[in-house]
């Protein structure tokens, strides 16, 4: 099963509109063991329940680095914003917002070396 990526590219998950933050498409549901190159079958059959929920689902071959790019995308795409004031349409229109992001996610690097 392929695992997709957290950001979708031509979608925004979620936006600051002023009042809060919306989303215009729901989230994923990724688990696993820390490594599913042969996928247990018991995996399969919470994937097969979810998603017959309706849930979009997904099986990471590595939960290891699936965690360490969610916690990264918590960071620059969460804790960001409220820094700035920012949204997320920002995100690619002010040069400094990006370079915030960047420098939190290097932060976030150094602190996980220790």
């Amino acid at each position: 099963m392929q695992c997709r990526a957290f950001l979708k590219q031509q979608f925004l998950l979620q936006y600051k509109n002023g009042d809060g933050y919306k989303y215009n498409i729901p989230g994923d549901i990724h688990f696993g063991y820390e490594n599913n190159g042969v996928v247990a079958k018991e995996l399969i059959e919470i994937y097969e329940i979810l998603n017959k929920a309706g849930f979009s689902t997904y099986i990471d071959k590595d939960m290891t680095r699936g965690v360490w790019k969610k916690q990264m995308l918590n960071v620059g795409a969460n804790q960001v914003p409220e820094l700035t004031e920012a949204n997320y349409i920002q995100f690619s229109q002010i040069n400094e917002v990006g370079q915030v992001i960047r420098l939190a996610l290097h932060e976030l690097l150094i602190i996980a070396s220790y």
